[in-house]
């Protein structure tokens, strides 16, 4: 498709009729094409209608990005040899470009009359509001996935993950790379601030919400902690191996569990930065490593390493995150109520307290038994990110 030339012209002024749109009652947008009117973010026509199958065209849409969004510049401004400084929307595309939600073309335009595809509209939210790429399975929920091109496949997993994605009238079809139409960027931008806490949730049944049965692990439909990893899979917070296993009973090394750290929590630093030396500049987890040992996730040893390959052991893991999360001081009886809390020693008598008071353990099969000198397979630790 031949980009379409520019409009220099500025569209009619649209207008949000009082009593709604003729041509949006009963529309299965309309409870989201009401949400956005009523709040100045969308509006009408002149003639009372909302158009809801019309097209969107680039410099449309990030009129409404500029609009409903104002968050800092991630980016330089650029400028597009087909976008004038008189473009009625000139001020938009620029503001849009700046917030990371649109990009131009590699011939250095940005084709503003161009008709915006559903594809292009979900990798841009995505990419403006920084969500992280999603759990590649969740594409299995559409029939069309093939549709999808590899290079918004992450955030098309992403947008399902984050229930951006609303589908009428089959919610598993996708519908890629048809021309967005503005019922459907009505429903997408009201999604996004969903999404953020900006706006209360709509109970649509062409919302997509991932299923977490299309997450599944090929060693976990049995496992005693699959209700715990499942939502984490479904926020990539978690993922599995390329075999389509999770390996739940593997230990955890320290490197892993800084990998872990830095994706849940993205802790911000509570100490200085240090160097360790057992800690390559090019090791594979070097940046979450970092990251974690400067909000005291991890604590060097006496020599001032990190061990990063060493794996932990349960009670190592409930130290961890007592004294990352600064957790709660939590009442010294509680060890009483294991088993085997005597065995803990005394200097981690306190944090095995604390994550007691704030329920994050999780002990299996014996729920009194600690263990606490156990290595840490991955449901017993990933298990806590899902308690309050």
């Amino acid at each position: 498709q031949r980009p379409q030339p520019p409009t220099h012209r500025n569209p009619p002024t649209p207008t949000a009729p009082s009593a709604g749109f003729s041509d949006a009652k009963g529309h299965w947008a309309e409870a989201y094409i009401q949400g956005m009117v009523s709040r100045g973010l969308l509006t009408g026509f002149p003639d009372g209608t909302f158009k809801p199958e019309a097209p969107m065209t680039r410099a449309q849409y990030a009129a409404l990005l500029a609009k409903v969004y104002d968050l800092p510049s991630v980016r330089a401004s650029s400028s597009f040899s087909d976008l004038p400084s008189n473009f009625w929307a000139y001020g938009a595309v620029i503001k849009a470009h700046q917030m990371g939600f649109i990009s131009g073309f590699p011939d250095g335009t940005f084709r503003p009359g161009l008709n915006l595809t559903r594809v292009q509209a979900f990798s841009s939210i995505v990419s403006g509001l920084g969500f992280k790429d999603g759990a590649a399975s969740l594409l299995g929920i559409y029939g069309d996935r093939g549709q999808v091109p590899g290079y918004a496949a992450g955030a098309i997993a992403t947008a399902t993950q984050k229930q951006l994605v609303v589908n009428y009238p089959n919610p598993r079809l996708l519908n890629p790379l048809r021309d967005i139409t503005r019922a459907e960027v009505s429903a997408l931008v009201y999604q996004s601030l969903v999404s953020i806490n900006r706006l209360p949730a709509i109970d649509s049944q062409y919302l997509v919400k991932p299923d977490l049965g299309s997450l599944g692990f090929v060693d976990m439909e049995q496992h005693w902690a699959r209700d715990f990893i499942l939502p984490l899979a479904a926020q990539s917070l978690v993922q599995g191996y390329m075999d389509g296993s999770f390996q739940p009973e593997a230990p955890v090394t320290r490197a892993q569990f800084a990998a872990w750290v830095a994706r849940t929590f993205n802790p911000q630093p509570t100490v200085a930065a240090a160097t360790y030396k057992d800690v390559a500049t090019n090791h594979w987890a070097k940046n979450a490593i970092d990251q974690a040992a400067r909000a005291q996730f991890l604590l060097p040893d006496p020599q001032g390493n990190l061990r990063p390959d060493e794996t932990m052991t349960r009670l190592q893991v409930i130290q961890a995150l007592s004294q990352g999360l600064a957790l709660p001081s939590g009442d010294p009886k509680a060890l009483s109520r294991l088993r085997d809390g005597a065995t803990v020693p005394a200097n981690a008598q306190a944090p095995v307290a604390a994550a007691i008071g704030s329920k994050l353990l999780v002990n299996y099969p014996d729920r009194t038994a600690l263990t606490p000198r156990a290595g840490s397979p991955e449901p017993s630790w990933r298990s806590c990110s899902t308690r309050p």
